[in-house]
């Protein structure tokens, strides 16, 4: 019976005439995979088969980013954890540029933090830098998007062990010597 009525909605959606932008949203209709038309609020005539329509909120939208652990410029292992912030400014620009907004924006954000704390000091590496020196980048974007900020949600300094799983080290040709547990060539 699912099989049914998944069948027939999907009959449905294929031959719908119209579609509804609400006030929170924009959408682009590509008409024969040329003609790309901007939709705001409002009705909008859609001929089946030969249109498709993307629609998207352009409220603001959060992401969290996961713990992120990196070594200062002198040496201090930090952790921290992050969220993203955005909107979408300009729909058209969005769908030509990006494909995945949300991991393009982790990718800045993770390799901006990376590189901040990487090149300064610990005592230079306070959550208020971090998002400054972070929110000054995100400014400069090129991709539709707008509102963009970040706010550190979690900062720790820590100490950091490595654990050797799933024989790596084994794959590699090295062994640990026995009695101070240090990886050695075989």
């Amino acid at each position: 019976m699912n099989f049914v009525t998944n069948i027939i909605g999907w009959i449905q959606h294929i031959f719908m005439w119209w579609v509804i932008i609400n006030p929170w949203e924009r959408g682009l209709r590509v008409r024969r995979g040329k003609d790309v038309t901007l939709l705001t609020e409002g009705v909008y005539l859609k001929i089946p088969v030969i249109d498709s329509v993307y629609v998207q909120t352009i409220r603001l939208r959060a992401i969290g980013l996961p713990v992120q652990t990196i070594t200062t410029k002198d040496g201090k292992t930090i952790s921290i954890v992050v969220s993203a912030s955005y909107s979408i400014s300009d729909i058209k620009k969005l769908y030509y540029t990006l494909y995945r907004p949300e991991m393009t924006i982790a990718n800045i954000v993770m390799g901006a933090i990376a590189e901040y704390v990487a090149g300064n000091d610990y005592g230079d590496c306070l959550p208020s830098s971090i998002e400054r020196s972070v929110n000054a980048i995100l400014i400069k974007n090129e991709y539709g998007l707008g509102d963009m900020a970040i706010k550190v949600i979690g900062y720790a300094v820590v100490k950091t062990y490595r654990l050797i799983q799933d024989g790596h080290y084994m794959d590699q040709g090295i062994t640990l010597d026995q009695t101070t547990n240090k990886p050695m060539m075989s």
